[in-house]
């Protein structure tokens, strides 16, 4: 009879408690009762492998107490806060170990895990105060022989944390991950996916694709990832979630030297932010944590794109119900007006001096001949009767009650645009274009290798500013509108003075900045890479900005960021960053206004984009729209309001590809220019006044 294969656990003796003392008592010799033995011991796998199944349980326990039975009077039935898994040699057990030791109040949690590896009771549960929220933490074994106890304590755990390294097989690391997301997901746990960066610091390789590892979170499994060495970021991550709680903050920062090395040096400070990205993360049970479903009608907002600017006509009315409408009245957004300078390609659009005047405002124009055109549009009445109380007493003050000559109603709306100065000068194509903090002053930058400083009422050239190769950006420090930073494409930033031309301070980045803009505080400055990445930039003193980060968030170049503060406190402050692979990605910032930013990748949104500088830009109307201009010919506009699960809709009438796109700071106006020169001009249309009839 051929003997069935036995893993070493399922080859115990039958009876492990039965000696052989009584074997020998009952007269029978060794040779025999082994044989005996060995006779039963077969007949057992072969018929009876529950019984067997019984002798393995039987023989842990002899061992000692399962890994959760040890947990027996700790978890008290008790939901985890976090629990922490990740696979054997992932470095989990160290990262708690550090950061339970660089703070205080954490002197429990500390010998817990010293028991713990002690006793080698994988299961650990202790307390942490982390800034004022009180949390509870279960860290567990990678041993696959935990497996199915872990996965029983998911449905009690909000927020599960995977850990595993870069440097291990890429292979296992995914085949792991893949099925704990899976079951972590099913419980309905927040997930976040921790990569050690230990060994990577230290010179190993890295064997994990970043860029692969993302996708598994933000197509496939709807979860964070963040890269780094300490706990205390994946902490800082999900901390918003929690609720606050009365017990003692943490009692000082980490000591001088906890850190691990960087690209620039030591890293001191665990509240410089890691690299993170990641989806949306809501889980299965809604946007807050414990929250129950809700229907997809339960939680879709109105969305309407743009404030009503203009009042229908009854034919329009009649023409616009015959076509199916959409969330949003969509068909009710519509171009009024189109405006056709030449037929070079218009490059970049941005209004100005919105807060300046009562009757109108301004829209400067570049294009790719290098002309650039400043328009007067004129307020609507409907616009001028939206004006806020603040808006206007800011006017006044500007204007000290003197008026422009052009600040007065048109006898009609049929045209709202002319044209205000034109600004002659350069010889290659305007990349870039933004007006000063003051809205006196244009500063563009071209291809031609200069920067040029305008006049935006005469059209008047101030000041010339050459360099040695072609120039891509250029933008004011918000901080201080004496100084502005303009980069090249040999990946050069350089801090100048707007009236004698110095150079404060050069920057050097990995490849050429194609995109630049500031928060809404002034503090951090954000720098687009050819390759991709995104340099978080801080401002030291009022002339300087110095490297805090690094986020990668594409392999294709960026061509545009727009930075979107936060006016609701249930909603972080947002980057939307249009890049060269068809894809618009949306970036989350956390602890900005408290000085310890970070970033995560929230979501990505389709748009067709693989080779033209194409723009975006936000809309904050009617819970938040993002808009983007696309080589098919289309506007693309993506609903970003909670519970609105990115709806997306398309505007049509252009015939070339769309480059640019702009709203005014009223969200009445959008306006999109291509690659033919055609500028269009996109209003809402009111029709509520026709249903009063």
């Amino acid at each position: 009879m051929q003997k069935t294969k036995t893993s070493p656990l399922l080859a115990l003796p039958l009876h492990p408690n039965r000696d052989e003392s009584s074997t020998a008592g009952e007269g029978v010799d060794e040779s025999s009762a082994a044989a005996a033995a060995k006779k039963t011991r077969i007949e057992a796998e072969e018929q009876q492998p529950e019984v067997q199944a019984a002798a393995a349980e039987a023989a842990r326990d002899k061992k000692g107490p399962k890994p959760f039975e040890a947990l027996a009077g700790v978890n008290g039935g008790d939901p985890y806060d976090v629990l922490v898994w990740g696979m054997e040699g992932s470095g989990k057990t160290t990262m708690l170990r550090d950061f339970l030791g660089a703070f205080g109040n954490h002197e429990e949690g500390l010998k817990e895990l010293q028991r713990a590896k002690k006793e080698d009771t994988p299961p650990v549960v202790f307390p942490v105060s982390f800034f004022g929220k009180k949390l509870r933490i279960l860290k567990c074994s990678g041993k696959e022989q935990c497996y199915a106890l872990i996965r029983d304590q998911l449905g009690r755990t909000k927020w599960l944390f995977l850990v595993y390294k870069p440097t291990m097989e890429a292979q296992e690391v995914f085949s792991f991950l893949e099925k704990a997301i899976r079951d972590g997901l099913s419980a309905g746990c927040r997930i976040l996916l921790i990569a050690n960066l230990w060994n990577v610091l230290r010179g190993a390789e890295r064997k994990v694709d970043r860029l692969e590892l993302q996708d598994l979170a933000l197509k496939r499994s709807m979860c964070y990832v963040v890269e780094t060495t300490f706990f205390f970021d994946a902490l800082s991550m999900v901390a918003p979630t929690f609720p606050m709680q009365t017990c003692r903050p943490l009692t000082h920062r980490p000591p001088p030297g906890f850190g691990f090395p960087t690209e620039n040096g030591v890293r001191e400070d665990p509240r410089t932010p890691p690299i993170a990205t990641g989806s949306l993360g809501e889980s299965r049970r809604g946007g807050d944590i414990g929250r129950k479903v809700e229907t997809e009608e339960e939680v879709m907002p109105q969305l309407m794109l743009l404030r009503p600017s203009l009042k229908g006509t009854e034919s329009m009315g009649r023409q616009a119900g015959e076509k199916p409408r959409e969330e949003g009245g969509w068909n009710d957004v519509r171009c009024v007006q189109k405006v056709t300078e030449s037929e070079s390609a218009v490059t970049c659009v941005c209004f100005g001096q919105e807060r300046q005047h009562f009757h109108y405002y301004l829209l400067a124009a570049a294009a790719k001949d290098g002309n650039v055109v400043i328009y007067r549009i004129y307020r609507t009445e409907m616009e001028r009767a939206q004006m806020s109380k603040d808006l206007l007493d800011k006017i006044q003050s500007v204007t000290s009650g003197q008026r422009s000559q052009f600040d007065a109603a048109l006898a009609s709306e049929h045209s709202m645009v002319a044209t205000h100065t034109r600004l002659v000068g350069h010889s290659g194509e305007a990349s870039s274009m933004c007006f000063s903090p003051l809205e006196d002053q244009v500063v563009t930058a071209s291809i031609d290798k200069t920067v040029r400083v305008w006049d935006s009422e005469t059209g008047e050239m101030k000041k010339v500013f050459t360099d040695s190769l072609p120039c891509l950006v250029a933008a004011f420090l918000p901080f201080n509108p004496n100084i502005f930073v303009a980069t090249n494409t040999n990946a050069v930033l350089r801090l100048m003075n707007l009236h004698n031309g110095t150079v404060h301070q050069k920057l050097k980045v990995e490849t050429a900045v194609r995109a630049l803009t500031f928060d809404d505080t002034g503090r951090y400055g954000m720098a687009g890479t050819k390759a991709g990445h995104i340099h978080i930039l801080e401002a030291s003193g009022d002339k300087n900005l110095k490297f805090k980060f690094r986020l990668q968030v594409a392999t294709a170049p960026i061509t545009c960021m727009t930075f979107v503060p936060s006016k609701d406190p249930q909603r972080h402050p947002m980057l939307l960053v249009s890049h060269c692979d068809s894809l618009v990605s949306i970036v989350d910032f956390y602890g900005q206004a408290a000085g310890m930013l970070s970033c995560m990748l929230q979501r990505r949104v389709k748009v067709e984009h693989s080779l033209l500088p194409l723009r975006c830009c936000y809309s904050d109307h009617g819970g938040g729209f993002l808009i983007s201009g696309s080589e098919d010919k289309e506007v693309y506009v993506y609903a970003l309001a909670k519970g609105a699960q990115y709806k997306a809709a398309t505007l049509e009438h252009h015939r070339a590809p769309v480059l640019a796109v702009a709203t005014n700071a009223l969200d009445s106006l959008l306006v999109s220019a291509d690659s033919m020169g055609s500028i269009a001009m996109w209003r809402r249309y009111d029709f509520s006044h026709l249903n009063q009839k």
